[in-house]
């Protein structure tokens, strides 16, 4: 840990928290003074109707966008002023939607870069050894160019890569997107495996139906603001709550 980090204990099973968090680009506020705490140890899922704000809060949490306000907390330390490099070497992985493998590189040499210019963070052959047993189809195909995989195959090879850094917390920006629902169920069933050796997870997700099974929390975010934080299987048996926040056809 770097030394010009505060250490300021908040909640005091929160990985991840976040405080009056105010996001947007130049004089448009996305994000609305957002307070979330993402339980260590657990999976986070936020969900919310397109435009309410989710991919702008991954963003600023990975440290792509500067805060207008508010703070953000890994395990205790202030992060809110680091950019994204310096989040990773504290602890923060992020697996963006799109652009998140080198295609044109193969899957070992993927790997081999992943942690390449992450202070403190660079993964030994054991350790790239120890991920690929995560992932199988991974592991035999470890000089296929990246952009040859299936979606779902390079979904975990992007996953690989941040898992590589070691990080405390691992931010996913729809990790189910444009797969089908065979991958989707392969790729939430992988989530929920990460997080029970020990990473937490806060993942966006628009497929509900199939995140909240994996889920410990679910976060509502609507027009950039927090409107439900719950436990996702109280919100999976809540049929009130169910249709109010998620519609009848959820």
């Amino acid at each position: 840990m770097s030394s010009d980090v505060t250490s300021n204990p908040l909640v005091s099973d929160a990985a991840l928290e976040v405080r009056g968090l105010r996001l947007g680009y130049g004089a448009t506020e996305i994000v609305k003074g957002v307070d979330i705490a993402a339980r260590r140890g657990a999976v986070t899922t936020i969900i919310g109707p397109n435009g309410s704000g989710k991919s702008t809060l991954i963003r600023g949490l990975a440290g792509l966008l500067r805060p207008l306000g508010g703070s953000i907390w890994l395990e205790g330390r202030d992060l809110t002023a680091l950019p994204a490099v310096r989040r990773v070497a504290e602890g923060v992985g992020y697996v963006p939607q799109e652009a998140n493998i080198f295609r044109n590189l193969g899957v070992a040499e993927n790997l081999r870069l992943a942690t390449e210019f992450v202070p403190g963070r660079q993964s030994s052959a054991r350790e790239r050894d120890e991920i690929l047993a995560l992932f199988p189809d991974l592991a035999v195909r470890g000089a296929l160019a990246a952009g040859r995989l299936s979606g779902g195959q390079r979904q975990m090879l992007a996953m690989a890569c941040a898992l590589l850094a070691r990080p405390s917390i691992l931010l996913l920006d729809e990790p189910s997107a444009g797969l089908s629902p065979r991958l989707v169920a392969e790729t939430m069933q992988t989530v929920r495996e990460v997080c029970d050796r020990g990473v937490s997870i806060l993942m966006i997700e628009q497929n509900v139906a199939a995140a909240l099974p994996v889920s410990d929390q679910v976060v509502v975010l609507v027009a950039g603001r927090v409107r439900l934080q719950s436990a996702a299987d109280r919100l999976l048996v809540d049929h009130n709550l169910h249709r109010l926040y998620l519609g009848e056809a959820a």
